[in-house]
Parts: structure tokens; sequence; C-alpha cells
């Protein structure tokens, strides 16, 4: 029962997270919910997609408008349904320097 706890747990928190940084996503889940779950091979419950599925939508755009514009998906120009993630630089050095300040 644990084990099953913790994947749906897992599922959860993957399509939550999938539901604010891809709209496409976000879009097909309401039209069909039980589909994109099984399209998305998530192991959650009747109940659990019931839940998900009464969080009103736009729940999921405001807080995807807040996230930072490299954390969210973006239509490709031309390709309505192609998405892919920005991608996002990371400066390593500056990292570095601040671990070294902090310690």
């Amino acid at each position: 029962m644990g084990q099953r706890l913790n994947m749906a747990m897992r599922d959860i928190e993957m399509i939550i997270g999938r539901l604010v940084t891809d709209e496409e996503f976000r879009v097909r889940f309401y039209q069909d919910p039980v589909r994109v779950c099984i399209e998305a091979r998530l192991r959650l419950s009747p109940l659990e997609i019931e839940a998900l599925a009464k969080v009103p939508a736009d729940a999921f755009e405001v807080l995807a408008q807040t996230m930072d514009e490299h954390l969210v998906r973006t239509p490709l120009v031309g390709r309505a349904n192609r998405w892919f993630t920005k991608p996002h630089k990371v400066r390593i050095s500056r990292y570095k320097k601040e671990s070294k300040n902090s310690g």
C-alpha cells in the first residue's frame, strides 16, 4: 500500500507540474482528463483524476503566469503543435563564488 501511495503521489506531483508549465497539456487535460492521464502513463485512480479535474484551470494558468519564462513551455513559431522548453543558461561560476562566500 505504501509503495502505491508513493507512486501515486509522484504522478500527482508530475501532473500538477505539467498543468502549470505546459499550456497544451493543460488544455488537453481539461478536455479529457482520463485519456490524457492514460497517454502520459500516469498511475492515478479515477478518484485522483476527478479531484485534479475539479481544480479550476484558471488556477494553473494564474500560477503559470507568475513562473519565470525559462520554466514554462511555449509554442514554436509556425508550429502550434510542437512545444519546447526555453533553454536556460546557468552561470556556474556565480554559484561557486556565492558558496565560497557563504561557507
